[in-house]
């Protein structure tokens, strides 16, 4: 029997392996933004000057809609090459807007004033309620990444967390959040999607073949 269909991809195995690392960083930005923090630090060094650039709100929206068009271009190879490959990436892709919704709710729970109101008073900031953790932005955009990274093969997966570090980047350099809500969306999105393969990606699959017999 062939393997090529269970095997984890090579990107895959190196996310496993990098991952103690992520989340030893991760618990390090997780932190209250009291003055002074690690993450307030970072966003007092990234923020102040970038988000004064015309259009330096652009590549997060940019990231955002690449990652969606590469996402649709990898499931579509996979439906005619790869069911079971399909199968994953479909469930993967189903959890974005989950996780989009969890984002939403730890926003209503932690309520942390955006840092553009705190430490910078920036002209362009969302109003007071439009809460900062996690970043909606950086939650979507790492989902998407991982539901590619599942799906994906070669350059592909690397270039998708290209784009979504660069929507996590953009977010803390317009400076409407502070770096750990960017870490906290990251890890949500990541988590979510995950998690979601894994449990419905069989399900999806004993689907997918039989429509694909059905059809045949």
């Amino acid at each position: 029997m062939s393997t090529s269909t269970t095997a984890r991809p090579p990107f895959l195995s190196s996310v496993s392996a990098a991952a103690p690392v992520v989340a030893g960083l991760a618990v390090i930005l997780l932190v209250m933004p009291y003055p002074g923090s690690l993450s307030v630090q970072l966003y007092e060094w990234i923020a102040p000057s970038l988000s004064q650039v015309p259009g330096i709100g652009v590549p997060a929206v940019a990231g955002i809609v690449a990652l969606t068009v590469l996402l649709g271009v990898v499931l579509a190879r996979a439906w005619t090459r790869d069911p079971v490959r399909f199968a994953r990436g479909a469930a993967a892709a189903v959890a974005v807007p989950v996780a989009y919704l969890l984002s939403e709710g730890l926003k209503l729970l932690f309520a942390q004033e955006r840092p553009c109101r705190v430490v910078a008073q920036l002209p362009d900031c969302p109003p007071s309620g439009d809460w900062s953790l996690p970043s909606n932005h950086s939650t979507v955009a790492f989902a998407l990444f991982t539901a590619i990274a599942i799906v994906g093969r070669g350059w592909v997966p690397w270039f998708a967390a290209a784009l979504a570090v660069v929507v996590g980047w953009g977010r803390i350099a317009e400076g409407v959040h502070y770096p750990h809500d960017v870490a906290a969306g990251a890890l949500l999105g990541i988590a979510t999607v995950a998690v979601a393969a894994a449990t419905l990606g069989k399900p999806v699959a004993r689907a997918t073949r039989l429509l694909r017999a059905r059809r045949g």
